[in-house]
């Protein structure tokens, strides 16, 4: 019988690269952190930096509050100057809960950064 993955707790690091503000998320992205993950989204996009890249590929798992707060996080991004742009490299199912929710062909993607 194969070992169960461990649930890795949500967490934000947030850093200054230039005119970029880099928000990376690992874990676990769920109701009980979706608020705190809206909120720092809104505070970047709110903030100094002309860009803000949201990298995603630590996230192991998002559940629909997750997606819902993504989903708000862009289209406030939209009306306030798109200055949200999130790293095109995802877990598998990260990937398809984006894939499923059609959100995948929303968001502001970039390949690399």
């Amino acid at each position: 019988m194969a070992a169960e993955k461990p649930i890795l707790p949500f967490s934000l690091r947030i850093q200054q690269a230039g005119d970029t503000l880099v928000i990376l998320a690992s874990g676990e992205l769920d109701h009980s952190q979706a608020k705190v993950f809206e909120v720092e989204l809104r505070e970047a996009l709110t903030g100094e930096a002309s860009v803000v890249l949201l990298d995603l590929s630590e996230v192991e798992f998002i559940d629909s509050t997750g997606l819902r707060a993504l989903a708000i996080a862009t289209e406030e991004a939209r009306s306030q100057g798109d200055k949200l742009r999130v790293r095109r490299l995802l877990s598998p199912a990260v990937e398809r809960s984006l894939a499923l929710t059609g959100l995948a062909d929303r968001l502001p993607w970039v390949l690399s950064t």
